[in-house]
């Protein structure tokens, strides 16, 4: 997500539960469960497609950080979104 978010970047998320429901467009921290026993947190932004099918984009310049991901996708054993992007920030750099 560095398009959005780069380097040195703050997000501020409030939890799920605590937020309204997931729309499109809506930037999301994602936690991964892999079938290899990794668990992995990331933001992505959450899209729905023509139909409705909801996608995880990561919304990057680096080539092996493109691919979507599809919500449900059989490379992980489950993915949840657990948190809504609020805000952001850039500290200022040090002098």
């Amino acid at each position: 997500m560095n398009l959005f978010y780069p380097d040195g970047s703050v997000v501020l998320c409030i939890p799920i539960y605590a937020a309204r429901d997931i729309q499109s467009s809506d930037h999301v921290v994602v936690e991964s469960r892999r079938k290899d026993g990794m668990i992995e947190a990331n933001i992505k932004e959450y899209i729905l497609d023509d139909q409705e099918v909801p996608w995880l984009w990561p919304r990057s310049n680096d080539p092996n950080h493109q691919t979507p991901l599809p919500y449900g996708s059989d490379a992980v054993d489950s993915v949840e979104v657990t948190a809504l992007i609020i805000g952001s920030y850039r500290p200022a750099p040090n002098f």
